[in-house]
């Protein structure tokens, strides 16, 4: 019987393994010359933080990590010059990453599936998230799942733009 694909909260057991695949991530970046992420960041501090909050959720196929991301209510200072369309309140996307091996199998859009369908569980109105203009390929996952690209913000240390990507998930309700 072929394992299948399990996306679970983390905890502080999976901490080496989500730093491999992000590390991982950042070198193949690189090598792609998308300067998205870089040895700052995202770095131990982030996972740290997103796992005491609980916020960080792997995917792994039996004893592998195949990638992970963090789903919280934290946005960018920045995100305050964007105009989004949903109202609060809003799940956010951070790190979402696959380990290079993996990519291309649909595992970042069952990574986002999941968090679509925990963020309806908890009445969230929508989804927001950011992605490297430079990276191709996480811009046009966001496109085909639905994501409207709805500003733009830049980052220190970033070259390129970040494009601000929404999903509302129920409209804005009368008060």
């Amino acid at each position: 019987m072929n394992s299948t694909i399990k996306i679970t909260r983390a905890d502080d057991r999976d901490a080496s393994d989500v730093m491999k695949v992000i590390r991982a991530c950042t070198k193949a970046m690189r090598l792609a010359r998308i300067f998205q992420w870089d040895d700052i960041y995202p770095g131990e501090e982030q996972l740290e933080e997103d796992l005491k909050e609980g916020s960080l959720y792997v995917v792994r196929k039996a004893d592998i990590c195949l990638g992970a991301a963090s789903f919280n209510e934290k946005q960018e200072d920045v995100y305050q010059q964007v105009e989004w369309k949903g109202s609060d309140p809003v799940l956010i996307v951070h790190r979402l990453c696959v380990a290079p091996a993996f990519q291309g199998q649909g595992i970042a859009k069952q990574m986002m599936s999941f968090g679509e369908k925990m963020a309806l569980k908890q009445d969230y109105a929508s989804i927001r998230l950011d992605a490297y203009s430079g990276n191709p390929k996480a811009v046009g996952l966001y496109v085909r799942l639905g994501y409207q690209q709805v500003g733009s913000v830049t980052f220190p240390r970033r070259n390129l733009p970040f494009l601000c990507f929404e999903k509302i998930l129920r409209e804005k309700s009368e008060a």
